[in-house]
């Protein structure tokens, strides 16, 4: 059961991650457009 918990908020963490990255990439792209 904790071990099941772990993976998931390990997996929601990677989740966030990829979220920011995307959000700097497109921060970095409208930059880019200005």
């Amino acid at each position: 059961m904790f071990t099941n918990y772990t993976h998931i908020f390990r997996k929601k963490e990677k989740y966030i991650v990829n979220q920011n990255v995307t959000c700097m990439t497109s921060l970095v792209d409208n930059v880019a457009k200005i």
